[in-house]
């Protein structure tokens, strides 16, 4: 049952739960954890893929749809439409350009003149005085699956349009670097969540046109790869007794006809020695494990029945939305080995694994190698051993959840007192110093993520720049002290002077970052200059008058890219008051909830 909050206290924490759309990134690493999943993605994908169009109709539909929710009230603008880019015989839109007017700032009520002159409605979601996104980007899927010559693998937006490439869980899911997160980084955090809001509006309707379903034939092989699959079995039957032969160099002498016997009375012995029984393990594992691996490159992609992108299983898993490599292989291929604590399945007093096997079995089967896969059944000795190692999992899981959950309250409670002072210090409850700058260079992991990102910054120098704001930054800081001292740091350490007489202290311990300009870590400093000088994608100016082509931008030349990229360090500087021990206690306890068990 809702209840209103009964205070300004709770009214104030109940905005902050729920104001989602600056919680983009995890305050201990930066990564993002917001984005689309599962249906979204497949539908990102086909919908961006070079063969799909849009009639009038369907183009309109989907965009109104997108834009314009049931829930909300009409904002009275109108929407900016492409020109199709197919006319003849039918005019035709392609997914591309219904993705790219999605970037819309529906709150922008005065559309300035020249928009109806602008190519993309994507700009209507950059705010007047910023320019259009240009981002370089990856796809999860491969370039090669959609063809020997295709591109589709590279993302290029430049000025708000894309250009090229395929949309998927790489854009607009938690990924780094990605679409969602590049509009975050250079418009804020409400345009981004607006923009994933009208991503899922949009995918959900084009899947109601066109439907998402997985047939059996998505998962069945051709004969051909039936074939291969049932050959490398043949051959890889007696990889079992291979392995154990071979883990016993004493046979290598013994007659051939004797080596049953001989192998016999050697596992008994290992039967009753565990650190023997490793050694076995990881020998038959290892000559194992190489023919799981082969059948799989045998079968998957191209002994499939169905290819990508009609493959629905291959798309889902590709592109991100559900499932993995390792589904794949077992419904169609084989489940290859099954562990437990990261050894074969253990032998029990009668030198069985289960009582339907002889003693001392060498077979792959009898160690818990399952060859069948679930497309065409499993045997019952096999389902066995799945279940062995599906029951590990869920008792692993529950056993560390306990545990962690107590370390996480014990690392909490020593941790909570420690925050960021306005000397930049990190210090306890009791005014004890930790750290004189945290982490060792002052920065907010969740204002960092992008500052190594040199491309990405020069060619949005201008958005950069105006949220940047310089000119009100340069006036009240110290821009030159910090700056010379960092230019005899560098030249000392590129010099390799370590023998020097004359020492530099880093700068971070002689001038507070926060009032002089240039006042950065070693690291950062050394990669600004790197970059400035070798220009290896020639987005910034030089002296060189031989460049191919004319742009209608005015490179940057590398003293204000050098003077913007300190600026940017200095507003990615954490704040006072910052609780870091608690970002420090959860970074530590966080991976070993989702750290999965061992296979």
């Amino acid at each position: 049952m809702f209840s209103f909050s009964e205070n300004h206290v709770a009214r104030a924490e109940a905005m902050m739960i729920s104001n989602t759309d600056n919680q983009y990134l995890v305050p201990t690493s930066g990564n993002p954890i917001r984005g689309l999943i599962q249906d979204h993605v497949v539908a990102g994908v086909w919908m961006t893929c070079q063969n799909t169009f849009f009639d009038r109709e369907d183009y309109y539909q989907l965009l109104y749809g997108a834009l314009r929710p049931e829930e909300e009230s009409d904002p009275g603008t109108r929407l900016l439409t492409l020109p199709p880019t197919i006319w003849k015989p039918k005019p035709l839109w392609t997914g591309k350009q219904i993705v790219i007017p999605i970037h819309i700032a529906l709150e922008i009520k005065k559309l300035i003149a020249c928009l109806s002159q602008i190519s993309t409605v994507m700009k209507n979601i950059t705010p007047p005085d910023l320019q259009g996104l240009n981002l370089d980007g990856k796809t999860k899927v491969p370039g090669k699956l959609w063809g020997a010559d295709s591109t589709e693998d590279k993302v290029v937006f430049m000025d708000g349009e894309l250009l090229c490439g395929v949309l998927d869980k790489a854009a607009f899911g938690a990924s780094d670097y990605g679409l969602v997160h590049s509009v975050y980084e250079l418009y804020g955090a409400d345009i981004a969540g607006k923009l994933l809001g009208i991503l899922s509006r949009l995918f959900t309707k084009y899947l109601q046109h066109r439907a998402f379903t997985c047939r059996m034939d998505d998962l069945v092989l051709t004969p051909s790869g039936d074939g291969s699959r049932n050959d490398l079995l043949q051959k890889g039957k007696n990889l079992g007794y291979e392995g154990a032969v071979e883990n016993f160099p004493s046979l290598g002498t013994t007659e051939k006809a004797d080596i049953p016997n001989s192998l016999r009375g050697l596992l008994e012995d290992v039967l009753r020695d565990d650190n023997k029984m490793a050694g076995l393990d990881m020998t038959v594992k290892t000559k194992l494990s190489k023919l799981t691996s082969s059948i799989s490159d045998a079968c998957v992609p191209d002994g499939l029945l169905r290819k990508f992108p009609y493959n629905h299983m291959q798309t889902m898993t590709l592109s991100g939305a559900k499932g993995s490599a390792v589904n794949v292989r077992q419904i169609s291929c084989a489940l290859g080995q099954q562990e437990l604590e990261g050894r074969r399945v253990p032998v029990m007093v009668s030198g069985k694994t289960l009582p339907s096997f002889r003693p001392f079995e060498t077979k792959a089967i009898a160690g818990g190698y399952v060859a069948s896969r679930f497309l065409t059944g499993i045997k019952p000795q096999e389902f066995y051993f799945h279940c062995m190692a599906g029951r590990e999992g869920l008792i692993d899981t529950a056993v560390k959840t306990s545990r962690s959950g107590y370390l996480q309250r014990c690392l909490i409670k020593h941790l909570e007192g420690i925050r960021v002072h306005y000397d930049n210090t990190v210090r306890g409850s009791d005014n004890s110093i930790y750290q004189f700058a945290y982490g060792g260079d002052a920065l907010d992991v969740t204002k960092q993520k992008h500052l190594y990102q040199f491309d990405f910054i020069v060619q949005n120098m201008v958005t950069f720049a105006r949220r940047l704001k310089p000119a009100q930054v340069l006036p009240v800081v110290d821009e030159t002290t910090a700056v010379s001292h960092m230019k005899k740091v560098l030249k000392k350490l590129g010099g390799g002077q370590s023998s020097s007489k004359k020492k530099y202290d880093p700068a971070l311990t002689r001038y507070d970052p926060s009032r002089y300009l240039g006042s950065t870590s070693e690291e950062f400093a050394a990669a600004v200059n790197h970059y400035a000088k070798s220009n290896p994608r020639n987005l910034l100016s030089s002296d060189d008058s031989t460049r191919k082509f004319k742009s209608r931008k005015m490179p940057l030349n590398s003293s204000d890219f050098r003077i913007l990229m300190n600026i940017k360090y200095m507003k990615s500087l954490v704040e006072p008051g910052e609780a870091v021990g608690l970002l420090a206690s959860q970074g530590y306890v966080g991976p070993l909830h989702s750290r999965p068990p061992a296979d």
